[in-house]
């Protein structure tokens, strides 16, 4: 069984010296694809790739066309998913690393054909919030990514009927943007880029509530969110419960029983026919979360204790706490 490493690059020079070092000490392969560096992330793949005794693929300009605009990144994913050796891929980006340099690789048994991750993002005011990823993939099972923005491969898994595990393992990221709110502005307008032409995606219109929500502007996180729970199709349920439920803590700070009961009430419900779906196993303990918001609606100083990060698997710190009634 043999793993290969495929990481996507971006004027990444530094970053990538740094962890092509510490991870061809543990991974038989690593793939790269770079798209569109300026810096001289080139040279140094190409550098790696020519004296690893080909262990280093590295994908550069001239060998596919990078493309920077929306969706740029899925189309690197899927080629590099294409092009890489080894039985299995671990997807890492060059801001990430395995915890404390843990060789990551699939059970004996190979029960699943893909793993979900614990993630880990450390931020540089020292805040850690925490969520999961589907990056360790099997790469004979057609499993792709798909998205304009914020790309991943489980509706990929979900559409080919494939069940996945959870690994006990965690990959930590550091991003590069001191400044989160920053980072949050500019993932905004991306988001809103996109959803000009995809305005009825659950994805993109559940990770702009959020993020609009940690940014503290509450009125036009709770339009994103509703638009997220009431879109049509199947792809994203995990999305439309987050959304829905975001939503039901928010009306019941604010003292609106009625509709955080209606919405709280539709959480669990649809929670219920969601046991056998491909991302519950990263999930986790939603049904304690659901029901720690449901038996704290009614009383604000409970609800205001509870933690967003904790609540939603936010992936961002929520520095703007939205006051109660």
């Amino acid at each position: 069984m043999s793993i290969s490493i495929l990481m996507i690059t971006h004027n990444d020079a530094e970053r990538l010296y740094i962890a092509l070092d510490k991870l061809l000490q543990n991974y038989d392969f690593l793939t790269i694809v770079d798209n569109g560096s300026t810096d001289e992330t080139i040279h140094l793949g190409n550098y790696f790739a020519m004296r690893s005794a080909g262990r280093v693929s590295f994908f550069g300009p001239e060998v596919w066309r990078p493309d920077n605009s929306l969706g740029g990144i899925t189309r690197a994913r899927n080629f590099g998913l294409q092009n890489a050796a080894g039985d299995w891929i671990l997807v890492l980006d060059c801001d990430e690393a395995p915890e404390n340099n843990h060789k990551i690789c699939p059970p004996r048994s190979e029960a699943f054909p893909a793993y979900f991750l614990n993630w880990t993002t450390h931020w540089h005011n020292g805040l850690v919030t925490f969520d999961y990823k589907l990056a360790l993939i099997r790469r004979d099972y057609g499993l792709e990514y798909d998205g304009l923005f914020h790309e991943n491969p489980i509706s990929s898994a979900r559409r080919l009927g494939i069940q996945c595990g959870m690994l006990d393992t965690t990959l930590i990221h550091r991003p590069r943007i001191t400044d989160i709110d920053h980072k949050k502005l500019r993932y905004v307008e991306t988001l809103q880029l996109a959803l000009k032409l995809q305005p009825n995606s659950v994805r993109l219109n559940w990770f702009l509530g959020l993020s609009l929500y940690s940014l503290g502007v509450f009125d036009a996180a709770e339009a994103a969110l509703i638009a997220a729970a009431h879109s049509p199709g199947h792809e994203h349920p995990i999305e439309q419960l987050n959304a829905a439920l975001l939503l039901g803590y928010r009306f019941a700070l604010q003292g609106r029983d009625e509709a955080a009961e209606r919405w709280l009430q539709w959480v669990i419900k649809r929670c219920k026919g969601l046991g056998q779906d491909v991302e519950m196993v990263a999930y986790g303990r939603v049904k304690e979360r659901i029901g720690t918001i449901w038996q704290a609606r009614a009383n604000a100083s409970l609800l205001l204790e509870l933690d967003p990060q904790d609540l939603f698997y936010c992936g961002w710190p929520v520095c703007n706490r939205e006051p109660s009634h």
